[in-house]
């Protein structure tokens, strides 16, 4: 016969269709009935490896390589006889009966041997398990049968040379008494697992521990579907031939059509529950063996054959052809749907498509976690601090600007890219600008504007025009030795030079505040009788670049402590008790920039101190007011155009605001609370009227005075009253690893008199505050799944939390920031969760 070569060499071999048998990728979870304790007093190492000791002198540490919980073990032996065991304190205590052993671990791949052994306190051997590592996480289990009341431990050694040197990594472990008639192992449990069925852990938490948490033993109870035995479906007799549905879930994708132009804008995409089946045939020898198996399959899906009509969770493994493990086993949390009706035409084989439904359309691995780190410490927060988009704090030029009784009071931009500072300071961050400074944002470097000694006392206002000439108010008098440049002066970054604006104010006389409208006149207001000498200047005046003019007839008396520009008109806010002669203009009025009238905005009862336009053009004032505009409002409210409204519920004045693009706001002052939130310190983000703290703990009772936010970059300055140390949120990263998001667990343990102010993940911005001291020795764990969202403490019960359930681990890195005062232990951990099967290939 002619062989051809030609055909065989170019052409591939017919692909082979099914249907055919697959590998048993499907298990499912089955209840017990009884309840299971898990004997290790510290079976996931959260805490430490107490009752756990080392044979010979391996090295032995607590590990962030987990399968349960934040924390694993690392064992690895310098000698064949190094190894570990646990019960050297209280050994395991056993009774007449069957025990299930179990403990996950991982090495590398192609496998060093092990040895899992059950011993008695003498270390005699009574049962053993020799394993070899297979590069991912395995479970390795035996059952034993005790005939006595009698203590024992664990041990797990090396089996032979090529151990030596190379970790092991061993987590979960878990010693179960099995019940009568039940003698096999069941899901991995401690008293921190989470019931993934369950709408709220509050409702019914079937994992608890018996007294001390990680130091006493764990149990799970009958009633949960979540945790028991795993079976394969094809020990049930089933030969799966099909899968469909668990590839990536198709998004359901929403389009806003345009009133005129073609096409339409994209709105967003979101993903709902979804349907899979999974198809396959029950073959036995008879009718009667067929009718048991299915009717046994059946029951192990139906919801009315077990304690609550809740989901049910398939396991699955995936897979080679040779049926070795190729990925993570993963948790499929899902409901049956229908397909076990009865699908029969011969004594020996049922064919059948089971349909199940999952809420979410992600799968579940197991876990991962790691130390979180919950506050660092800022040296030198002297008046001054910035904040970087991602979230990372820093003192500009190092050391802030110092100086006893200092303060920032004024932050601006100019246009070539430098920060100008002022206020009442000395050397700022070693450049010897005295009240005011440039600072260099790239270079993080400080400069003098012109020389060190220019101003002579505080600088308590800037402006800069649109051709970059930089205005400075305050108290200072003959700048740069400029006899008229007395509570204001005008500086040329290009030409080094200074220059007075008329005759400036009067003696002991301020200029509080600075604003420029679209033209390029400069308004300034402050505590000046007269400005350059001009009739009815009285604290408040304009500057067309060549001659001071009235606003009308001026303030009544009292200064005018901010001023803003937005629209067509000028805002003036202060002490004054009305403005340009107009009734009901008490501490804030306007300006109309055609008509050069004064208007009413409703009187304030006290100082207005901020006024600032947010993005969408309403109006906010800060101050110490607890009315304005006849309505009961305090400290912060908001002009429509019409009346005013109240913002927060601030517990003291407001001195500075500001607001990013997109809306939100920065306000600072001297409150240390919003409704019933302590704040860790006097500075809060908002929008609307949801708060949030800001992660610092500036140096003693700081008030904050100067907000800035770069347009650019985003950029957050925050200027204050104190210097020393400041305490700021600590940032992790956290590595998600799956392909879905991943709801985090926190925990927080404290060991002192603690305070939780915040956790955020400053990647996805998103942030949850507390308003919780712990009490020494309390823990909390914080489950921020929206699912099963819940906070338990140790000691008390948990109150004023805002927004706890809003975080989530994206896909990849993740910055997770803390902020708590104390000390602390906090820890993460997360169920990896990954959104098709095939996503789990490789994972270990």
């Amino acid at each position: 016969m002619h062989r051809n070569t030609r055909a065989e060499f170019w052409e591939l071999p017919d692909s082979p269709s099914g249907p055919y048998a697959l590998p048993p990728y499907f298990s499912i979870v089955v209840p017990v009935g009884e309840d299971r304790e898990n004997l290790v007093t510290n079976p996931s190492f959260e805490t430490d490896v107490v009752n756990w000791s080392a044979v010979g002198s391996p090295t032995f540490v607590r590990s962030n390589v987990p399968w349960a919980g934040a924390w694993g073990v690392e064992l690895i032996p310098a000698v064949i006889t190094d190894g570990v065991f646990y019960g050297g304190v209280t050994p395991l205590a056993f009774t007449a009966g069957v025990y299930a052993i179990s403990a996950y671990f991982l090495g590398i791949t192609g496998g060093v041997s092990y040895n899992f052994i059950l011993a008695t306190t003498a270390g005699v051997t009574l049962k053993s398990v020799t394993f070899k590592t297979t590069g991912r996480w395995q479970r390795v289990s035996f059952l034993y049968t005790e005939a006595l009341t009698a203590s024992r431990r664990l041990y797990i050694t090396p089996s032979s040379q090529n151990t030596i040197g190379r970790s092991i990594y061993f987590d979960a472990v878990q010693v179960e008494r099995c019940g009568t008639g039940n003698a096999f192992e069941t899901t991995y449990f401690d008293g921190d697992s989470r019931d993934l069925l369950l709408p709220n852990i509050l409702t019914y938490n079937p994992y608890y521990w018996n007294g001390v948490r990680h130091a006493s033993k764990s149990t799970r109870s009958k009633y949960t579907r979540s945790g028991g035995r795993v079976i394969n479906l094809r020990d049930l007799g089933f030969t799966l031939s099909a899968i469909s549905g668990l590839g990536l879930k198709t998004p359901q994708n929403e389009y806003i059509d345009f009133s005129q132009l073609d096409g339409s804008q994209f709105s967003r995409s979101r993903k709902q529950d979804r349907s899979f089946t999974i198809a396959g045939r029950i073959t036995q020898r008879s009718a009667v063996q067929l009718d048991q198996i299915f009717g046994s399959f059946a029951r192990n899906f139906d919801v009315d054959s077990f304690y609550d009509r809740n989901p049910l969770i398939l396991k699955y493994q995936p897979m080679d052809e040779d049926e070795n493990p190729t990925g993570a086993e993963l948790n499929i949390v899902c409901t049956y749907e229908g397909g076990l009706e009865g699908q029969r035409n011969n004594f020996n084989t049922e064919v059948f498509t089971a349909s199940f439904r999952q809420s979410i359309e992600s799968v579940f691995s197991h876990d991962d976690g790691l130390l979180l780190s919950s506050s660092s410490s800022l040296a030198n927060a002297n008046l001054i601090v910035r904040q970087i988009i991602s979230g990372t704090w820093s003192v500009p030029g190092t050391t802030g600007c110092t100086g006893v009784g200092g303060a920032v009071t004024c932050i601006v931009k100019h246009p070539n890219g430098t920060i100008y500072v002022g206020g009442l300071f000395t050397d700022a961050g070693g450049s010897g600008a005295d009240n005011a400074a440039i600072y260099d944002p790239i270079a993080n470097t400080f400069s003098v504007v012109k020389s060190a000694t220019a101003f002579n006392a505080r600088v308590l206002a800037i402006a800069i025009d649109i051709s970059g000439i930089v205005y400075f108010g305050g108290t200072f008098t003959n700048v740069d030795g400029i006899a008229a440049a007395d509570g204001i002066v005008s500086y040329n970054p290009v030409t080094n030079t200074f220059a007075a604006l008329g005759t400036g104010v009067g003696a002991l006389e301020a200029v509080n505040a600075l604003a420029i409208d679209s033209t390029g006149t400069l308004y300034a207001g402050g505590t000046f009788a007269l400005m350059g000498g001009v009739a009815n200047t009285s604290r408040i005046a304009k500057w067309n670049g060549a001659v001071w003019a009235a606003l009308g007839t001026g303030s009544s008396g009292n200064p005018v402590n901010s001023l803003h520009v937005f629209g067509n008109y000028l805002y003036a806010g202060g002490t004054f008790a009305a403005m340009g002669g107009v009734a009901n203009t008490s501490h804030i009025a306007r300006w109309n920039l055609t008509t050069l009238v004064w208007s009413t905005m409703g009187d304030a009862n006290s100082i207005i101190n901020a006024i600032k336009s947010s993005p969408s053009g309403q109006i906010y004032a800060g101050g110490n007011f607890t009315t304005i505009g006849g309505v009961a409002i305090s400290y912060l409210a908001v002009w429509n155009g019409v009346g005013w409204s109240q913002v927060g519920l601030l517990d003291a004045q407001v001195y500075s605001i500001a607001f990013l693009p997109n809306g939100s706001g920065y306000i600072g002052g001297a409150f240390t609370t919003v409704g019933t939130f302590l704040l860790p310190d006097r500075v809060s983000k908002f929008s609307g009227n949801s708060f949030q703290s800001v992660g610092i703990d500036f140096p003693g009772a700081a008030t904050v005075l100067a907000i800035f936010i770069d347009p650019e970059n985003l950029d957050l300055y925050l200027g204050h009253d104190t210097a020393g140390t400041a305490t700021i949120e600590s940032q992790t990263t956290v590595n998600n690893d799956g392909t879905g998001i991943a709801y985090p667990i926190i925990t927080i343990a404290a060991s002192t008199s603690s305070r939780l102010y915040s956790i955020a993940n400053l990647t996805t911005r998103q942030q949850s505050d507390f308003n919780h001291t712990l009490l020494t020795g309390e823990t909390i764990t914080i489950d921020f799944d929206p699912r099963n969202g819940s906070i338990l403490s140790t000691f008390q019960q948990i109150v004023s939390v805002a927004n706890f359930t809003n975080i989530f681990l994206s896909k990849g890195s993740n910055i997770i920031s803390v902020l708590a005062t104390g000390t602390v232990i906090t820890t993460i951990r997360w169920h990896q969760s990954f959104l098709s099967t095939s996503d789990a290939i490789g994972v270990i």
